[in-house]
């Protein structure tokens, strides 16, 4: 954890934060239906793990193209693809797997985005 950069790590923070947020509106949502509670506790687990995947994955990406870009280098970085074909995976196997709700799962992925709109809004206002 010593090496991710100081984004990340409040980019994930961030994930975590609407993780326990989304998990408390389900719960809110689902009292007295426990099985659909915990189908989209699942889906939300999953989702947040994999934004927190993604986080480190884009990092990884971003420093492998600054440093092919200082050794001069005309390297395709295939990370992109490989980010959303994981999404799109994730998120087909939610659908089509019945113990996992597909919204906790879209939910826990759009959290990603919700983290990184908070930290460029955090920055905006510091400047």
């Amino acid at each position: 954890m010593e090496n991710i950069s100081s984004a990340a790590k409040n980019i994930i923070r961030g994930v975590l934060v609407l993780f326990f947020l989304i998990m408390a509106a389900g719960l809110a949502f689902y009292r007295g239906d426990m099985e659909g509670f915990q189908s989209f506790a699942l889906g939300l687990l999953l989702g947040s793990g994999l934004s927190c995947i993604l986080v480190l994955m884009m990092e990884h990406s971003i420093k492998q193209k600054l440093e092919s870009a200082e050794a001069g280098s005309k390297r395709v970085n295939i990370g992109y693809f490989t980010r959303h074909i994981l999404v799109a995976a994730v998120v087909l196997a939610a659908i089509f797997m019945e113990p996992i709700n597909h919204w906790g799962t879209v939910a826990g992925l759009a959290s990603l985005k919700l983290a990184a709109y908070r930290i460029r809004f955090s920055f905006l206002k510091k400047q």
